[in-house]
């Protein structure tokens, strides 16, 4: 927000209210309320979809990755995210249905695999590759587009 020159006083209560509104408006419901930043009044869609879409939260810190589990269907992580900071990622948010999604800058081709195979196995649930400037044939990541997900992510007992 500061980039805009819209620095606010507390970042993570305006995330809470704007993913609070957003989720409750796709969901179809009238929304009445009144908090620091957000103010609404008997708001509505008026063509509210069928089936809401996921509300995911683009968060860096401890506290917004907390929020973020709590208020929202998924987090996306940034690029230079390691399969440490995804793993912690995915035991702040306790919820399993959560999606975890990290965007992965490539440099070459060859890193694709293990690195990818990595941050799914810390618990991501998908990962975005975007090419760097560097990279001299970014078709070569189609030659290894066989990669997927694992089908299911590991789970701890509950006992």
């Amino acid at each position: 927000m500061a980039q805009i020159g819209e620095r606010v006083a507390s970042p993570l209560t305006l995330l809470e209210e704007v993913v609070t509104a957003v989720r409750s408006l796709l969901h179809g419901r009238r929304m009445t309320t009144e908090g620091r930043y957000i103010s609404l009044r008997e708001v509505e869609l008026v063509f509210p979809p069928a089936l809401a879409p996921d509300v995911v939260c683009g968060v860096t810190g401890p506290k917004s990755i907390s929020l973020s589990g709590r208020i929202g269907d998924g987090t996306v992580l940034g690029e230079g995210t390691t399969p440490q900071a995804v793993r912690d990622t995915r035991t702040r948010i306790a919820d399993p249905a959560h999606r975890i999604s990290v965007f992965f800058q490539v440099e070459t081709a060859t890193e694709v695999r293990r690195e990818i195979t990595e941050l799914f196995a810390a618990g991501a649930d998908a990962v975005i590759l975007r090419p760097s400037e560097s990279l001299d044939d970014p078709t070569a990541l189609a030659a290894r587009a066989d990669l997927a997900p694992p089908t299911s992510r590991p789970t701890e007992s509950a006992g």
